[in-house]
């Protein structure tokens, strides 16, 4: 999608906008492209920053900032990828897997984190890095997802500014950040952090498995997918996993080995299974349903479904006889 913006990320940043600073002059014309972009087409780019850039230079970056709280209200499963997680770490995470997918040109580096604190990147994965006001954009949604999933009474600043120590987030309140850029990094501190999960109605129901068809399974199979299903889209390491069961890595593989599993491919199976689902059942488009089902990009879902269904996903949707659809607040 060079050239281009996910028509998800790009409709998030500016309805938001348009909600926190409506007086803003927008291009007409843009604003139409992405309200009728499709997942395979994106908006154009060049469109996209010149929009955020009328918002930039309108009060000096504060409505790009305070355009991600919108997401707070927004049901659409990318969210709820991003919102259901545990940990700041595991968010980090999953945005690299999503830029992956969605071929974003940009996306966050962990430089540092600490009990309460962490030191975030917002960086390009071509030579031309993020203007300014993708920097603040990008803030601004990220504070919003940081804050959901649990981080308590959460600052944000950025230290290569012209005014390092200014708070632009605290107490809930936004303040325009320094002119002259230096947004690429960003400090960001907590009092606390209360794992935290908002319902989504709707993709909860659908993403979110069974959880009394699971209760009634037995064997170590069973416990493993448990576990993972809380939250399929996380990379799960072994470790982690074995923690979660109060085990020791080596013991849970041989506690897998004597049912005749390896612990790699059966959180493969777990995946696909799921995945055929999403694809027999829903609208989800294929990228969609990669990401939430944990694949590492598109490529790798298309292998590892092919290995298992010997057809990639788009194949095996077509020979489906129907969709339910669903629709959500995009």
């Amino acid at each position: 999608m060079s050239g281009r913006i996910h028509h998800v990320i790009a409709s998030l940043v500016v309805d938001g906008l348009r909600h926190v600073a409506p007086e803003i002059p927008f291009d007409v014309e843009v604003l139409r492209e992405i309200a009728e972009a499709d997942e395979r087409e994106g908006v154009d780019l060049v469109g996209y920053r010149r929009l955020l850039q009328v918002a930039h230079a309108h009060d000096g970056g504060l409505a790009l900032l305070s355009a991600g709280q919108l997401a707070r209200e927004r049901s659409h499963p990318l969210l709820f990828v991003l919102l259901n997680s545990d940990s700041p770490e595991s968010v980090i995470d999953k945005q690299v897997r999503l830029a992956a997918f969605i071929h974003s040109r940009h996306h966050l580096v962990l430089e540092h984190i600490g009990a309460r604190e962490m030191t975030l990147v917002h960086v390009s994965s071509e030579d031309t890095p993020p203007e300014p006001a993708e920097h603040l954009a990008a803030c601004g949604q990220y504070l919003v997802v940081f804050e959901e999933i649990g981080c308590r009474e959460l600052c944000c600043r950025f230290p290569d500014s012209a005014q390092p120590q200014r708070w632009v987030y605290e107490a809930g309140r936004f303040r325009a950040p320094a002119p002259g850029g230096g947004y690429q990094r960003w400090h960001l501190r907590w009092a606390s952090f209360e794992p935290t999960r908002k319902p989504m109605p709707g993709l909860d129901e659908l993403l979110l498995a069974d959880q009394r068809e699971l209760r009634e399974s037995v064997g170590p199979a069973a416990e493993v997918e448990r576990v993972v299903r809380r939250d399929l889209a996380r990379t799960w390491k072994l470790a982690e996993v074995a923690a979660s069961l109060e085990m020791s890595p080596r013991s849970l593989q041989r506690t897998l080995a004597g049912v005749g599993e390896r612990y790699s491919d059966l959180i493969d199976r777990i995946r696909n299974d799921e995945a055929a689902r999403l694809l027999r059942e829903t609208s989800l488009s294929v990228t969609e349903i990669g990401y939430v089902c944990g694949f590492a990009d598109a490529a790798h879902f298309s292998r590892s479904f092919k290995r298992r269904f010997e057809q990639p996903p788009s194949v095996y949707r077509q020979q489906q006889p129907g969709l339910d659809s669903l629709e959500f607040s995009r």
